[in-house]
């Protein structure tokens, strides 16, 4: 069974990451209730094993930034989280969301890509470890 909740910040201590996202996992342990609390966030559960979490979280007027931590047993959800971000990035307010990927994620490219979003720019050395990222970004065409 596949449910969405409300994303709170120990849902995201909860994810096994994939490989890909093992970096970013240590950063979305450090995610408190106010990061939680400021973004549209929700996670996916699957039986009762939350498989991935998902946010925008504004900037200013008009432009937020997208993250999202992907588990490795998220794969059998995927079809529905992709829907379910599908719809809230259509019925968002803003004109612009951003969201960065690290460049060797080929699934987390793929997925950007799968929501709407265009590669805009790569970013060298943008992660610690010193990889790189690609920016992608969502526009409303009014």
């Amino acid at each position: 069974m596949i449910r969405f909740l409300p994303c709170q910040a120990w849902h995201i201590k909860l994810i096994e990451p994939q490989d890909a996202q093992t970096d970013e996992k240590v950063w979305a342990e450090q995610i408190d209730d106010d990061v939680v609390a400021n973004s549209l966030a929700m996670s996916c559960w699957v039986n009762d094993q939350c498989v991935a979490a998902a946010g925008i979280r504004p900037i200013w007027t008009g432009r937020a930034f997208a993250w999202s931590l992907l588990g490795k047993h998220s794969g059998p959800a995927m079809p529905a989280i992709a829907r379910k971000l599908r719809f809230v990035l259509a019925t968002w307010p803003g004109n612009r969301v951003e969201m960065t990927v690290r460049e060797s994620f080929a699934a987390g490219c793929r997925l950007a890509l799968l929501l709407g979003f265009e590669r805009e720019a790569r970013l060298p050395s943008f992660y610690p470890d010193g990889s790189t990222a690609y920016l992608f970004t969502r526009l409303k065409h009014e």
